[in-house]
């Protein structure tokens, strides 16, 4: 069996003028807002999410079960 070798990959993102940033939880993951410019007049979201998980009724994240292709 071929093993394949994990290889990370490096996103790097320089926002100037910084000014304030705020997270918040969403039904998918997070949700991530920063506000830059000279004035704060922009701002740019970073929408995280995750390939299997879901928030419940509670906010707790759980594990979402996936469909065999079998049950389908």
């Amino acid at each position: 069996m071929q093993q394949r070798k994990n290889i990370l990959k490096t996103k790097t993102i320089i926002i100037d003028n910084y000014q304030k940033y705020w997270i918040n939880d969403t039904a998918q993951g997070h949700l991530i807002k920063i506000c830059h410019g000279t004035n704060g007049e922009q701002v740019t979201e970073l929408d995280l999410r995750w390939p299997n998980r879901k928030r419940d009724s509670t906010n707790r994240v759980v594990n979402e079960k996936i469909k065999s292709p079998r049950s389908i």
